[in-house]
């Protein structure tokens, strides 16, 4: 089982905007409520017009997060997989040597 794991460079990206999303969230709660002369409905369709917009910039700021995991996870699987050939090639010159060593006794 391979375990990979997030280079520093992602790691204070990722915290610092699970901070921006908090602070946006406490913002959202009290600044974004229609006036206090609407009506129930049109308060309501503001909450969830302002929760939609929330959403959204979610939705954008993942894609984006997970653009930047896959990178950073294909390189390291690709110096993963790179390592795994190198020792393949090593194993099979070691056998090629010791075929060679059996054909020669045979002989």
């Amino acid at each position: 089982m391979l375990i990979t794991y997030l280079p520093e460079s992602l790691i204070t990206p990722l915290v610092l905007q699970c901070d921006a999303e908090s602070n946006y969230l406490e913002q959202t709660t009290t600044s974004n409520v229609a006036p206090s002369n609407a009506t129930p409905e049109e308060k309501q369709i503001e909450l969830v017009m302002s929760e939609v917009r929330r959403l959204e910039e979610v939705a954008l700021r993942n894609e984006d997060e997970l653009g930047a995991l896959s990178q950073a996870s294909r390189l390291t699987d690709d110096v993963v997989i790179q390592g795994e050939i190198s020792e393949l090639r090593q194993r099979l010159v070691g056998t090629d040597h010791e075929l060679q060593k059996t054909n020669s006794t045979l002989r």
